[in-house]
């Protein structure tokens, strides 16, 4: 089991070089919705003034059977092609750079004991408070800034924490004390592996594409050693291993519990 959401970060848009597109060189990337159908199996995107563009996530479409490594953040993954020349041909008018779909090659079984987690950076989980996000929109707003949203950041979870009755005045974000969590619905736990180092990507709005000062405002009260964090990473609690269930679902609304340091 790796603790990932299913299909989260497996698709990724490659440049004829073999890298990844990246928000900061083309911000109408944000403005590109995918969706999946689970029942159908299949993955579903949109883009202003585009057609919508269906793709079997079952199969390649008749695309050539190839693996290459994909540069991730500086990070080599391996990847191969999917879908067909028209779905390129989709991306690339669109974002106006020759480009194609590429799907993450799964080799765990190949390595042994050596966690891979799909495109993502460190761990499987992103996880972000809807009260560090107001913490941060209140620095914003001091400096006629204009507000950024959990989508800023990409997170796979947003919690809110409920025994928190105001906004820290030193800055401190809640998930910043936090060890370990456990969904009391489903009863799967993650532990905390580290905070979230940020980018230039933050600063991209995600509904405009246009470029804020996010992460000009974040470094004034978040950076340490040189680094800008916000949010953390999670990962699957090795107690879970001992479970029959291999398949866990979370809800929107789902009570967490907390353990702080």
């Amino acid at each position: 089991m790796t603790g990932m959401l299913q299909y989260d970060r497996e698709f990724a848009i490659v440049d004829s070089f073999g890298e990844a597109l990246r928000l900061s060189s083309h911000p109408k990337l944000t403005l590109i919705e995918p969706r999946i159908d689970i029942d159908k199996q299949l993955l579903i995107v949109n883009a202003p003034s585009c057609q919508e563009l269906v793709i079997d996530i079952t199969r390649r479409e008749g695309t050539v059977s190839y693996e290459r490594d994909i540069n991730i953040c500086g990070s080599a993954c391996s990847s191969t092609p999917w879908g067909n020349i028209e779905i390129s041909d989709w991306f690339s008018s669109y974002l106006g750079v020759p480009c194609w779909l590429a799907r993450y090659k799964n080799i765990s079984a190949t390595i042994l004991n050596t966690p891979h987690y799909a495109f993502a950076n460190e761990a499987p989980i992103l996880l972000i408070s809807q009260e560090s996000v107001s913490i941060l929109n209140r620095a914003l707003k001091q400096q006629s800034f204009p507000n950024a949203s959990t989508k800023h950041f990409r997170p796979n979870l947003v919690v809110h924490s409920v025994s928190i009755s105001s906004i820290s005045e030193d800055h401190a974000n809640p998930e910043d004390s936090w060890i370990s969590l456990r969904i009391s619905r489903s009863g799967i736990s993650f532990c905390v592996s580290g905070k979230c180092n940020r980018c230039s990507m933050v600063d991209i709005d995600p509904l405009s594409g246009m470029k804020g000062q996010t992460l000009k405002t974040l470094a004034q009260y978040r950076r340490n050693r040189g680094n800008i964090t916000f949010g953390v990473f999670l990962s699957l609690d090795q107690d879970n291993s001992h479970s029959h269930v291999t398949d866990w679902t979370i809800h929107e609304g789902d009570n967490i519990l907390v353990t702080i340091t």
